[in-house]
């Protein structure tokens, strides 16, 4: 499949699962009320961080999968798939179990009002099982791209959340189901997702010629994944400080009601930086088996520039109009708090959206390192500035600000960074060398 149509279904697989979600959270809010919908989020943000904490195999999989591809070594392919399910089908079980018996700590810890806490245990404990099926998706539609097959990975994310948020909202709207149902209906969901897209991913294995029956999980796939994944595993890290972290600590430091429009407000900011990941990600496995550094130096200036037009028009509009978007998204009482917040995290957001393009070939060409010098750099920027700003009490827009500076400061070093560094002293020069040699 092209680059452009994989681009494509990359972003379809992110915009029709986002409309939907932007579709459920103002009617969920509406009938769960922002108390039981900050605990919500609060749930989905613990199975987050630990889909997120992965030892940066999954991108290791991707590269090392798209290498064996590339090379025709099936069976080596054949031992990278079996050994990451194998492995993260133990991180979810591992996972699953403290989240079930930390359950009424988490309670006491985000401050939930005591009528509401045996209905939030229950809440987190739905969780912890969701987590496993979760982390077993994300595996599979990492080999959906790896093979090409963007368009498997769309059908599954767009079928997942179809199947989460429009029960959710079938449910509280016809059925006046409350925050339990509404996780029951999202466990289910994953559940159906997962045993669908791994039939599926069994029959592309059999048309690729990798043969998985007979095939166990070795020690030597493990260490070729292990050497490439410690680098992505401090990048997410970082990824959780800056996203789920947040979110836990606006629990923590304020009240779920403060989770609810801090989540409200990130998520309808952050859509045109997850847009522009996901039609950039296939650069990722692109570059991992790219022979050709002129072709993929002129398909990343294609993607940045893209990049900066989508992020400058989504995010431009957003803040310009955000009192009438938010209002009609969720009323005016809530656009009211949340516009001050949406403009500062729109020029946070426009500068982040500039970073998928180089972060992806960074990670193909095998220098996933220098991605996370700048990941480090944000959260010290992140929590040296919020820690400033709540000195005179803690507020959502002090969240806001400390967002928005570290992402202005590094996006500037990273862009330059990688120009100089990544592609003008790096990737270049092999490409000359490898000339000289032929």
């Amino acid at each position: 499949m092209s680059i452009k149509r994989n681009s494509l279904y990359g972003l379809i697989g992110f915009a029709l699962p986002s409309a939907i979600v932007l579709v459920a959270y103002p009617i969920l809010v509406h009938h769960l009320g922002t108390e039981r919908f900050g605990i919500y989020f609060l749930a989905t943000s613990i199975s987050s961080i630990i889909v997120l904490l992965d030892f940066g195999l999954w991108s290791a999989t991707v590269k090392l999968l798209s290498e064996d591809l590339a090379t025709g070594d099936e069976r080596a392919a054949a031992a990278t798939i079996v050994t990451s399910f194998v492995f993260y089908g133990g991180l979810g079980v591992v996972a699953a179990v403290p989240i079930w018996v930390l359950s009424p700590w988490l309670v006491s810890l985000f401050s939930v009002a005591p009528d509401l806490q045996a209905e939030a245990i229950f809440v987190f404990r739905l969780t912890s099982i969701q987590i496993i099926a979760f982390i077993l998706i994300t595996n599979v539609i990492y080999i959906f791209n790896v093979m090409q097959r963007f368009d498997q990975s769309t059908l599954a994310l767009s079928a997942l959340s179809a199947l989460t948020y429009g029960g959710a909202i079938i449910g509280v709207t016809l059925a006046g189901t409350g925050l339990v149902g509404v996780m029951f209906i999202s466990l289910s969901a994953n559940v159906a997702v997962l045993f669908v897209s791994f039939l599926r991913a069994l029959s592309l294995c059999q048309d690729q010629g990798i043969a998985l029956g007979g095939v166990r999980p070795t020690l030597h796939a493990f260490h070729r994944m292990f050497g490439f994944g410690m680098a992505m595993a401090v990048h997410t890290i970082t990824v959780l400080l800056l996203t789920s972290g947040l979110r836990l600590l606006v629990g923590a430091l304020i009240n779920p009601a403060a989770v609810a429009i801090y989540v409200l407000v990130y998520a309808a900011a952050s859509k045109a930086h997850a847009g522009i990941n996901a039609a950039t990600e296939v650069m990722f496995p692109l570059s991992s088996a790219a022979e050709n550094p002129s072709q993929l130096r002129r398909v990343y200036l294609r993607m940045l520039l893209g990049s900066g037009v989508i992020a400058a028009l989504g995010l431009g509009s957003l803040a310009l109009f955000a009192q009438q978007i938010l209002t009609v998204w969720v009323g005016p009482n809530l656009a009211r708090e949340a516009t001050p917040l949406i403009q500062v995290f729109a020029v946070g957001f426009f500068f982040m959206a500039l970073s998928p393009a180089p972060f992806h070939i960074a990670n193909g060409l095998g220098r996933p390192w220098f991605n996370v010098l700048f990941d480090v750099c944000k959260v010290l920027i992140t929590a040296v500035t919020l820690a400033v700003l709540i000195l005179g009490g803690v507020t959502l827009a002090d969240f806001a600000w400390a967002f928005t500076i570290a992402n202005f400061v590094t996006a500037l070093a990273f862009q330059t960074s990688v120009e100089i560094l990544l592609w003008r002293r790096g990737l270049l020069t092999s490409e000359t060398s490898s000339d000289a040699k032929v």
